[in-house]
C-alpha cells in the first residue's frame, strides 16, 4: 500500500513539473533618429524588395483586452509596469532628437529557437497598407536569453493603380438621374528606400538593452516573471 501511494505522489510531482512553465514580459521600444537621414552616410537599401516577415509569427494587440491574434495561453499584450522601462521611454518621448515610432509590452512563454514565435511590430506614419516601421523581433530562451530584431524602415510615395490600364469611365443616359459617377482610383504606394535592420543580442533577464542602428534605435528589456502562471 505505502509502495503504492508513493509511485502516486511520484507521478503527481512530475506532472505538476512538466506542466510548469517559465514566462517573461517582454518591453520594447523603436525610435528613429531623423537626423541621419541627412547625414551623408550610407546605408543599405533595397526599394525594390518587400517587407519580409517570418511564417511563425503572431500580432498582438496594441492595449492590453484588445484582440490578438495569437492564443490568450501563450501571448497576450500587457501593462508596461517596469519603471527603469517607462523612465527610458518617457526621456525618448520628450527628446527633439528621436521619434518614437512603436511600443509594445506582452507576456510570452520560455520557447527554444526551433519554436520560437516572433512578433510583428509595426508602426511610424501609415501608407495605405503600409507602414513606415514594420517587421518582428523575436525572443529565444535557451541557457541564456537571446533578441533578434528583424525590422524594416520605408519610405514610400503614392503612384496612381493601374496606370495603364484605368478604369473605364462610366457613360449615363438622360434617364439616369440617380446614377452616381464611380469613385476615384485609390492611389497605390510604392518603397522610395526600404532598409532592413538585423540584429540579434544576448542578455540577461531584469537588463535594459540598446540595439543601435544609424537611423533606428531599439530599447529592449525582458523580465522573467516569478509566476509560472501569469
Amino acid at each position: 500500500m505505502m509502495t503504492r501511494l508513493l509511485a502516486t505522489l511520484i507521478l503527481l510531482v512530475a506532472a505538476t513539473h512538466a506542466t510548469a512553465q517559465t514566462w517573461h514580459q517582454v518591453h520594447v521600444v523603436v525610435f528613429e533618429n531623423p537626423g541621419a537621414a541627412g547625414s551623408g552616410e550610407e546605408f543599405s537599401t533595397a526599394p525594390d524588395r518587400a517587407v519580409e516577415y517570418p511564417e511563425n509569427m503572431v500580432e498582438i494587440a496594441a492595449e492590453p483586452g484588445d484582440t490578438d491574434t495569437a492564443p490568450s495561453t501563450e501571448f497576450r499584450s500587457a501593462d508596461i509596469t517596469d519603471k527603469e522601462f517607462s523612465s527610458a521611454l518617457a526621456n525618448l518621448q520628450r527628446s527633439r532628437q528621436y521619434r518614437v515610432l512603436a511600443v509594445k509590452s506582452w507576456l510570452q512563454p520560455a520557447m527554444g529557437r526551433q519554436e520560437a514565435t516572433a512578433v510583428r511590430i509595426t508602426g511610424g506614419n501609415s501608407f495605405g497598407a503600409h507602414h513606415q516601421l514594420d517587421g518582428s523581433v523575436r525572443l529565444i530562451t535557451s541557457q541564456t536569453l537571446h533578441f533578434e530584431t528583424n525590422l524594416w524602415l520605408g519610405d514610400y510615395a503614392a503612384q496612381p493603380a493601374n496606370v495603364s490600364d484605368p478604369a473605364p469611365v462610366a457613360e449615363y443616359s438622360a434617364g439616369d438621374i440617380d446614377a452616381t459617377p464611380q469613385p476615384p482610383v485609390e492611389a497605390d504606394y510604392v518603397a522610395t528606400r526600404l532598409i532592413n535592420i538585423r540584429d540579434a543580442r544576448s542578455m540577461s533577464s531584469g537588463e535594459l538593452h540598446y540595439l543601435d542602428h544609424p537611423m533606428l534605435g531599439v530599447l529592449v528589456k525582458v523580465v522573467r516573471l516569478k509566476s509560472s502562471n501569469p
